[in-house]
Formats: structure tokens, sequence, C-alpha cells
């Protein structure tokens, strides 16, 4: 994962054998999306923030060229910061 909003300690770790709570290989799955057509939807099931209760959430997985990525990086990073010295 390149980024995630609330969990920096989900970015950067290989992710492709998690599973959601239905089973389902969330990064394996989205990873077909891409390949099949560049991006797509992928349904899944989590714990909604702070409680112990199922929600339908979805992911919409996208090809992005390398500097993209990189700049999504960099920028979630510098986000982070910000937010941390403001907060």
């Amino acid at each position: 994962m390149v980024m995630h909003p609330f969990k920096p300690e989900l970015d950067g770790p290989d992710l492709s054998a998690d599973k959601d709570r239905a089973g389902k290989f969330l990064i394996q799955e989205s990873v077909q999306v891409i390949k099949a057509g560049g991006a797509g939807f992928v349904p899944y099931v989590r714990n909604k923030p702070d409680s112990d209760e199922l929600g339908q959430k979805v992911s919409h997985p996208a090809k992005a060229p390398a500097k993209a990525r990189a700049a999504v990086a960099r920028t979630a990073r510098s986000a982070r910061a910000h937010s941390a010295n403001n907060y």
C-alpha cells in the first residue's frame, strides 16, 4: 500500500496475504482488477471505525504511473507531518 489515510502503519508493508472479514484477498483482487482494465471497484467487509460492527466498503484500485505513486507517497508523508504538528 502506498498510503493509508488513517493508519500510517499500513504504509509500505506487503499486504497481499491480508484478507477482509469475509475471507476476500483485497490486495490480490485489486491487482486483478487493475490488470484487467486499469481501474475498477472491489467491494469488501471491514470493521467500522472504533467499533466491532462490520460494514460494507468499496475500494477503487487504479493504475498510476510510477511518478504519480512517488508523488502520492511524498504528499502523504508531508500531510501527516503537517497534521501531527498542528493538532
